[in-house]
């Protein structure tokens, strides 16, 4: 399943001068009580600018 509005606060980028950018959307999977979000903290990517 496909989230187009995740309303958890993940960190989806950091910026080399201090900002982070929320994760809107990403791939998840239905466990029965809740959603699971796939995205894993180390596949976030860092802007460098």
């Amino acid at each position: 399943m496909y989230l187009e509005d995740i309303i958890e606060d993940i960190v989806g980028r950091r910026w080399n001068q201090g900002d982070t950018y929320r994760l809107k959307a990403y791939e998840a999977v239905w466990d029965g009580e809740d959603f699971e979000v796939l995205f894993q903290p180390n596949e976030g990517y860092d802007v460098v600018g």
